[in-house]
């Protein structure tokens, strides 16, 4: 009679497609999972067949591997479908590759069962918490990333234009003009146009940067459907703006 009466949650979790990011939500997953008197969690962990392969093991009753298919592009067939082992120069592919499975990606979110009561989702997939809240279900980002990291990039992301020195000695990488290099990196580079979502909009959109007025850490993303200054508006091709 106890089990009957415990309430049932179903999550999914979206980590970004390289095993450094699954594997801080597989151990969440687990943690969630655990048996506790009140709750029985149910998981969707959410990657590419490439990255779910050698995850087959960690299968269970309450964590199911769910596979996205991303879409062809020249240079990157399934198999090069994760960070592993992907040459740097088809990142950008990468990129929009995910990008473009958006639509596959609610589609997914539309065929589990039982219906998804949260997702949590990582900052490269911006559009990720939107096609969940077009169904009613509230998402949160889960960082992967650590405090101290996150705070930085919103900085160089802040200060992009008129580069200073994180505000922090022992966080900085040595003053105004390494920052500078970093920034250089993270902020302009936009990996060469070829991405659905520049580098710096999705970093400010997926991680909340602080220049966005956005919780930094852990956002609830329905956010970005309300007015304000942090609001987001999708264009047409797919890419994002602010409104």
């Amino acid at each position: 009679m106890a089990q009957a009466e415990r309430e049932r949650m179903s999550v999914v979790m979206f980590p970004w497609l390289a095993h450094g990011h699954i594997n801080p939500y597989l151990e969440l997953a687990r943690r969630l999972t655990a048996v506790t008197s009140h709750l029985d969690v149910v998981v969707h962990l959410v990657s590419t067949p490439a990255n779910l392969a050698p995850l087959a093991c960690h299968q269970t009753d309450r964590i199911n591997l769910v596979s996205l298919h991303l879409p062809s592009l020249p240079d990157l067939p399934p198999a090069l479908h994760t960070t592993k082992r992907l040459p740097a120069r088809l990142m950008p592919a990468l990129k929009r590759s995910c990008d473009l499975a958006a639509p596959r990606f609610g589609a997914l979110l539309d065929g589990l069962r039982p219906r998804p009561d949260v997702l949590l989702y990582d900052f490269i997939q911006p559009w990720a918490p939107l096609e969940a809240a077009a169904r009613g279900v509230p998402a949160v980002h889960f960082s992967t990333c650590s405090a101290a990291a996150t705070a930085f990039f919103a900085h160089c992301l802040h200060n992009e234009r008129v580069p200073r020195a994180f505000p922090f000695e022992a966080i900085s990488l040595g003053g105004p003009d390494e920052d500078a290099k970093y920034t250089a990196l993270l902020a302009i580079r936009c990996d060469g146009g070829t991405a659905l979502v520049p580098d710096p909009l999705r970093v400010e959109l997926g991680a909340g940067s602080m220049a966005a007025g956005v919780p930094m850490v852990a956002s609830q993303s329905s956010r970005w459907r309300t007015g304000g200054a942090a609001s987001r508006r999708r264009t047409p091709c797919g890419q994002w703006a602010r409104r």
